[in-house]
Parts: structure tokens; C-alpha cells; sequence
């Protein structure tokens, strides 16, 4: 079953989107770090 290239591609891009989703996740947090930032500045 695992030999299905729809199954393949379908696991490819599960992981491809956790992948996007840890990087984004990772970008908000540096985001909402340089807010916390800036706000402390002022």
C-alpha cells in the first residue's frame, strides 16, 4: 500500500506543512519577542 505515489505525496506534504507550520510558529514568537521589546522601550 505504501507503494501508492498518492499515499507517498500525501505523507510529503503532511510534512512539509508541519515543517511550515514550526517555522511560522517560530516567526510569531519572534514577532511577539520584538513587540514585548519595543513596548518595554518606550
Amino acid at each position: 500500500m505504501a507503494d501508492c505515489p498518492l499515499i507517498k505525496e500525501n505523507e510529503d506534504l503532511k510534512t512539509e506543512n508541519q515543517r511550515l507550520r514550526d517555522k511560522l510558529q517560530e516567526t510569531i514568537d519572534e514577532v511577539r519577542e520584538r513587540l514585548t521589546d519595543e513596548k518595554t522601550d518606550t
